[in-house]
């Protein structure tokens, strides 16, 4: 989709954004990040990169314009390049039947290992049950608050080690003035967080081990262990998370095969350094964004456009659920979920792919896409987006030159990938490089037959599966290889 405000052939001012991700201590004893690692969580209003038009939000059109034919020519020169890339990969791939059905089926393996027991989310609920008597008995001198859990515990892709982000919602009431979370000015969060890491430490018995304040980022929250040896990150009026975790819940429920996808995307990324936003990779929620894309882009398709579950259209700007950090219209979720279920469960049953293959072709897409953005930076191409709303590519020019584009389905002024850093963007393609490379071959050369692997759900199963170890790095240094 375009802006029709900028066009493919204007030149590029700087390189990729450049972040500073070191932490340092504050003079109050805090330690204060400067890593845009939570900013999802971050009000439209407060982020320091929206858009071009951050100072002029009627500058954004309800409807997006017709690309210009030299957009629309960088939309088909993406779309072809990664076509030509997948076809190459499928040429060049030698997998042999036998290798590839104990492949999967450790790779399902796998999955299950990652899945939460009943037992976790027991244990979880329990935690938000304490949390919460403690903050609706009262904050300092305030009161009519509550707490509400959001990110991978809501939307279902949490594992038993993740783990779990929690919001103070509701209105903060002192006798007759009361004013909602959602607007509270971050110095009063602030106050809020502290109230609470004291009721934290008072409680009798004890509920935390270690917490460690983070009241200067952007997103001020608190990180702590609870006692059951789940750690937490608390923050406030985080809404807009909790939305947007509960639309990925509805994406799960369509199609196992993106909750699957998920678990071994985060996990490859994890032991690879690309889950890391502080450091200049990705946040999980831009993970998981660009494997919904890659199950949307499919031939036929496995997730429908998030548009079509909001029965709006892929042209919609300025109406999206969240656009500027608007309050999404009472109700909307609830019909969406209902859409997701009614109309689009099931979807994807005439792609017959399977997990194996899907996991090979999301490395051939993103090292393909992720090495074009970055040799081609200072050309339009950088504009070229990953649109899980539209469920395609679209252009929309970017504030800065970022070096990859995933859109917020949410809201089109935001850039979920805006942490990957100059520096990194290069080192993050050869990542993927090598796990494309690894899945091209997968026989008996590749794949062990050691019966004693079956069932076993970890990263050493991965590894003996493959003999290259391509979903491990050298931060697991004792996981042999298969011979």
């Amino acid at each position: 989709m375009a802006s029709g405000l900028e066009t493919a052939s204007t030149p590029a001012t700087d390189n990729c954004q450049d972040t500073e991700h070191a932490a340092s201590w504050s003079h109050s004893g805090f330690i204060q990040f400067n890593d845009g690692s939570l900013d999802h969580l971050t009000a439209a209003e407060d982020r320091t990169e929206l858009d071009l038009f951050d100072d002029d939000e009627d500058a954004v059109p309800e409807f997006a314009y017709p690309l210009f034919p030299n957009e629309q020519e960088l939309v088909d020169k993406m779309r072809a390049t990664i076509e030509n890339a997948q076809s190459q990969a499928l040429q060049r791939r030698h997998w042999e039947p036998e290798a590839l059905e104990v492949f999967e089926h450790r790779l399902q393996a796998i999955v299950q290992g990652q899945e939460p027991t009943d037992e976790d989310a027991q244990k979880r609920n329990l935690i938000l049950e304490h949390i919460d008597t403690l903050v609706r008995k009262g904050l300092r001198q305030w009161h009519g608050m509550h707490v509400a859990p959001y990110g991978s515990f809501v939307s279902g892709l949490y594992t038993s080690t993740g783990d779990l982000d929690i919001s103070i919602e509701g209105t903060r009431t002192l006798g007759d003035e009361a004013k909602p979370c959602a607007e509270l000015e971050k110095e009063d969060k602030v106050q809020l967080l502290k109230g609470l890491a004291r009721k934290l430490n008072q409680a009798t018995p004890p509920m935390v081990g270690k917490m460690e304040y983070v009241m200067h980022a952007r997103v001020p929250i608190i990180k702590l262990e609870h006692i059951s040896g789940v750690e937490c990150d608390i923050s406030v009026a985080s809404g807009a998370a909790r939305f947007k975790s509960t639309v990925l819940r509805y994406l799960a429920d369509i199609d196992p095969r993106f909750s699957s996808l998920v678990r071994l995307v985060k996990l490859w990324a994890g032991a690879q350094g690309l889950n890391d936003a502080a450091n200049g990779t990705f946040n999980s929620f831009a993970l998981t964004l660009m494997v919904a894309f890659h199950l949307q882009t499919q031939q036929p398709p496995i997730l429908p456009p998030l548009c079509q579950l909001f029965q709006q259209s892929q042209d919609v700007l300025r109406g999206r659920p969240l656009h500027a950090g608007q309050q999404p219209i009472e109700g909307i979720l609830e019909a969406c979920g209902e859409v997701a279920w009614t109309r689009y469960h099931g979807y994807g049953r005439d792609n017959t792919s399977t997990v194996t293959e899907l996991l090979a072709s999301f490395f051939v897409l993103y090292h393909t896409v992720v090495e074009r953005w970055s040799r081609e930076r200072a050309t339009g191409l950088r504009y070229v987006r990953i649109s899980t709303w539209c469920g395609d590519w679209s252009y929309r020019p970017w504030a800065k030159p970022y070096c990859v584009g995933v859109e917020d389905p949410f809201d089109c002024t935001d850039n979920c990938a805006r942490t990957i850093a100059a520096q990194s963007s290069s080192s993050v393609a050869r990542k993927f490089e090598a796990a494309m490379q690894h899945m091209l071959r997968i026989d008996s050369s590749t794949v062990s037959a050691d019966a004693s692997l079956e069932g076993k759900p970890s990263l050493d199963t991965l590894t003996c599966t493959v003999k290259t170890a391509a979903l491990v790095t050298s931060a697991y240094p004792t996981v042999g290889t298969a011979s």
